[in-house]
């Protein structure tokens, strides 16, 4: 092979990624929506009980185990419903999403360990920010990698949103607006990119 073949087949190799980023559906769409609805609706139920009057340290934290649970037995069906992503960049955004979410995973354990060695509840007030600053991170790798500009609106309102949290931490309201977040800025994307992706599989 000559090296005008070999610059031939590099640019049909990128032309192909730019096509596929254009108009190739991004899969695990109804994974964001399932995390965003159910952590969304445990954030609410927070909110509304310490807005009644109930302690942070009362067993309405168990919101959240009982709903990551409920997000794991999704995950498991969702994913083997899930067609193999095909092409090089699908699978890239795929394991960028994989990357964030077991990060999530793994500072949530880390900050519940602290809180409980440390004896201190508020470490859980880092929650909201950090998980919003992830999620911007996921939607940032699949608005520049699938080139969806709409996408880039998502990832700077997750960023945004991230900091408001933190500003709001240790009061009831930041539940409520972690909770329109997760809505807004995980549910809602999900839900538009499982209807594109089940268009283009039609």
């Amino acid at each position: 092979m000559t090296d005008q073949d070999a610059l031939r087949d590099d640019i049909a190799f990128m032309r192909s990624l730019a096509e596929e980023g254009r108009n190739g559906p991004l899969l695990g769409g109804a994974i964001m929506m399932a995390g965003g609805l159910l952590f969304g609706l445990a954030s609410l139920v927070l909110y509304l009980g310490l807005a009644s009057g109930m302690s942070i340290d009362s067993r309405i934290e168990l919101v959240w185990p009982i709903s990551g649970v409920l997000f794991f037995v999704a995950l498991f069906i969702l994913l083997r419903r899930m067609p193999r992503a095909k092409g090089a960049l699908a699978r890239g955004v795929g394991v960028g999403w994989s990357a964030a979410g077991w990060t999530m995973f793994t500072l949530v354990v880390a900050l519940c360990v602290m809180a409980v060695r440390l004896d201190d509840t508020k470490l859980t007030a880092v929650f909201p920010p950090a998980i919003l600053a992830l999620y911007g991170c996921s939607w940032f790798i699949a608005a520049g990698a699938a080139r969806r500009s709409w996408l880039t609106s998502v990832t700077v309102g997750s960023f945004v949103m991230a900091v408001v949290t933190a500003w709001f931490a240790l009061q009831p309201i930041d539940y409520l607006i972690y909770a329109i977040s997760l809505f807004v800025l995980v549910a809602a994307p999900g839900f538009v990119l499982t209807r594109q992706a089940r268009k283009a599989a039609a």
